[in-house]
């Protein structure tokens, strides 16, 4: 019996959607459910747009499933001005 968590992430009409059971998201999952470049990830992590990424090893880095429903729900709002100004 696996005690692992898990994500998984289908399409529904045409928008994907996540079912959590926790964990963690390797960035070609993160680019399937916010459609931008890598270049622009990468970018909007390090101004602050998108999540902060988590180091597991030199070569493995991660989102937490938490903070991508965060973002996913963030970039569904409207654009007020209010954002404009900050």
């Amino acid at each position: 019996m696996s005690y692992r968590k898990r994500s998984h992430s289908h399409f529904q009409g045409g928008r994907m959607l996540l079912e959590v059971h926790g964990g963690f998201l390797r960035l070609p999952q993160v680019l399937q459910l916010i459609p931008v470049s890598k270049a622009t990830w990468w970018n909007g992590c390090k101004s602050g747009r998108f999540p902060k990424p988590y180091k597991l090893a030199p070569r493995i880095t991660v989102w937490k499933v938490s903070e991508i429903q965060q973002c996913l729900a963030n970039l569904s709002q409207p654009y007020s001005t209010a954002q404009k100004l900050d």
